[in-house]
């Protein structure tokens, strides 16, 4: 089962995950990919997956309401109040297409079941998808129909402008911050180009306080031709190593750009944080920053001095391009050194899919801090090759075998361009049978673990992060 869960409902610690033989065994007997069914930490034996043979015959997920922050996510709709959304599905039943759940509620939650026969965004009344001609309604389109422009993942997603429908975010402060964005207009990445952003970023880093003193922060050569890390060690006793890479969308950011909020997840989480100085591109594209990750890994699985202590369980994470980057590596670990496999997984707003898919590509693609322009620049920057994007070994949204990667928590952030792919990801986990919480932060945008002094909501979100890292890597 994947969990959609809200701010408030944070997971218990995860298991570590299943031998790699147990894995092995399960890869060679799955044919073929499927969608979640109702699992939450499945057997490392006899897991079972299920065999809808079309997207139209598979059921529809349950989904929980419960009053919160207001949104419009969905243009004609009836502005509702979501604090998050808990997505799962019913028992397994033999009559696909009647498969519905039933209706049930769990601590005031309201679960609200739908078939496959309703309209699957739930903005109109009509009883089956075919009979639904609202132009707006766009995902009620058969993605088999050239016209619809939705065959598949691979497909170019128009941008609705939503800044002219103004939204309240997590907070005031957030809600103000964002305006004040928008209002200054800064040019597109493509016009500004990597110099420039990065100059910017360096000056924004610049007046932004250092963070909380810990026990010992150390700058260190991995090796000679390895990456510089800087250590994070919050006492002199923490255990449990984080491997983290910043974001920036491979083109910016760096180990000063994302100092603070490392040594605030380090304080808060009580674990060694040793942020990555990877290669950006577009001097070094894809996979120059794979490969780093995983010398960093290996380097901290040697137990080294510079690291002050037993390392206890490793995990790797990172947020938005670096998000991507820790999935990545998990999967190349999980082939090629399956017994340095992270303990856990950490993708806070990631980009699972450089084809950019996802509904929320079109309603949050403008507005919000992250356009989808500029996406689109900083994919090509890292991955030139546009036939690409399609890899698995770029877009972990498109490997077929996800079975045997390590627990992993997905935090996403309602008004994300990217938040849909990073979900779409986080079901794909669930049903490969990977132990799974995805988080929806409700009024939240891209990039709020560098804005804690910006917003309270951002600082509130950012210590939920170091108390999931807290669960899977604390002794």
């Amino acid at each position: 089962m994947v969990r959609l869960v809200g701010a408030r409902d944070l997971p218990a610690k995860l298991p570590v995950p299943v031998g790699s033989a147990a894995n092995a065994a399960k890869r060679a007997d799955e044919s073929q990919r499927s969608s979640p069914v109702d699992q939450s930490v499945p057997e490392a034996a006899g897991r079972q997956t299920s065999n809808w043979s079309s997207a139209s015959a598979r059921p529809r997920p349950i989904e929980r309401v419960k009053e919160g922050f207001a949104t419009r996510d969905w243009k004609g709709c009836e502005p509702h109040r979501v604090v998050a959304h808990e997505l799962t599905l019913g028992p397994r039943c033999s009559a696909r297409s009647d498969r519905i759940p039933a209706f049930t509620t769990v601590d005031g939650w309201v679960a609200k079941p739908s078939s496959d026969r309703s309209c699957p965004e739930r903005r109109c009344a009509t009883a089956t998808r075919a009979a639904c001609s609202e132009p707006t309604h766009e995902a009620h389109r058969d993605r088999s129909d050239p016209s619809s422009n939705r065959t598949g993942r691979n497909r170019r997603t128009p941008v609705t402008d939503v800044s002219a429908d103004p939204v309240r975010l997590a907070d005031q402060e957030l809600t103000d911050f964002i305006a004040s964005f928008n209002k200054s207009a800064p040019p597109p990445a493509a016009q500004a180009g990597a110099i420039a952003l990065r100059k910017a970023t360096a000056e924004r880093t610049a007046t932004r306080p250092r963070g909380p003193e810990l026990h010992r922060v150390d700058d260190v050569d991995v090796a000679a031709d390895g990456p510089l890390v800087r250590v994070y060690r919050p006492t002199a006793d923490a255990s449990g190593v984080l491997a983290y890479f910043h974001g920036g969308g491979w083109v910016i950011g760096d180990l000063d750009s994302h100092d603070r909020a490392c040594r605030r997840l380090a304080a808060a989480s009580g674990v060694v944080v040793v942020s990555v100085d990877y290669r950006r591109a577009p001097e070094h594209p894809w996979p120059a920053a794979i490969d780093d990750a995983i010398r960093v890994v290996r380097w901290v699985s040697r137990t080294p001095d510079e690291l002050g202590g037993p390392v206890g369980r490793v995990g790797v994470g990172g947020d938005s391009a670096g998000g991507t980057i820790a999935a990545l590596t998990s999967q190349r670990l999980r082939d090629e050194s399956p017994e340095l496999l992270p303990a856990a997984q950490f993708l806070l707003y990631a980009n699972t899919d450089l084809t950019n898919s996802g509904h929320s590509m079109t309603t949050k693609g403008h507005g919000f801090g992250l356009d989808f322009a500029d996406i689109e620049w900083f994919n090509a920057q890292w991955v030139p090759d546009r036939s690409m994007w399609t890899n698995p070994n770029v877009s972990p949204l498109f490997c077929e075998d996800l079975a045997g990667l390590p627990p992993t928590f997905v935090v996403t952030c309602e008004h994300d361009p990217l938040r849909d792919q990073a979900e779409e990801y986080a079901r794909h986990l669930s049903a490969a049978g990977v132990p799974t919480v995805a988080r929806r932060e409700p009024g939240m945008v891209h990039n709020f673990m560098l804005w804690d002094l910006v917003s309270p909501a951002c600082a509130a979100a950012a210590e939920r992060v170091a108390h999931d890292i807290a669960s899977a890597l604390a002794a």
